[in-house]
């Protein structure tokens, strides 16, 4: 039957009902979410192909603590790896350009667009260009 019981491609209401804290409640609940959609998250295999589950972890981006936006950082990732398309840039451009953006949002930023196929890291160099101003100010006091 499947990992999930699902033999297709799992709906976002299919995964919300799996992962229920995807949607709200405490944030080591979300977190931990979070992270199973990711590991668990197989684009091989159908029923563990948890696509649907992008916009919910776009919205989830930008909402949120510091950890629970880069643990959705890293699951929308896992979840577009190989099939990402300019409008994912332009999500990633969006996250970068938020005014007083914690450093580990925009370091995870530039690590997603490498794994969105930046190699020589243009994209990446590009998202801190444009990030809000005093990234460099903020990621120290953040290292303090």
């Amino acid at each position: 039957m499947g990992l999930f019981g699902w033999r297709a491609r799992p709906t976002l209401p299919e995964i919300e009902a799996r992962l229920p804290a995807l949607l709200g409640g405490d944030e080591p609940a979300r977190m931990a979410a979070l992270d199973e959609l990711r590991r668990l998250h197989d684009a091989t295999q159908s029923r563990a192909d948890f696509l649907a589950a992008e916009p919910l972890l776009r919205r989830l981006l930008f909402e949120g603590s510091t950890a629970v936006r880069v643990a959705a950082l890293d699951a929308w990732a896992a979840v577009l790896a190989g099939r990402a398309e300019r409008s994912h840039i332009d999500v990633l451009f969006d996250l970068a350009s938020e005014p007083d953006l914690h450093p580990a949002l925009l370091d995870g930023a530039t690590r997603v667009a490498r794994s969105f196929g930046d190699p020589d890291g243009q994209l990446a160099q590009a998202l801190r260009t444009d990030a809000a101003p005093g990234y460099s100010t903020r990621k120290n006091q953040h290292l303090r």
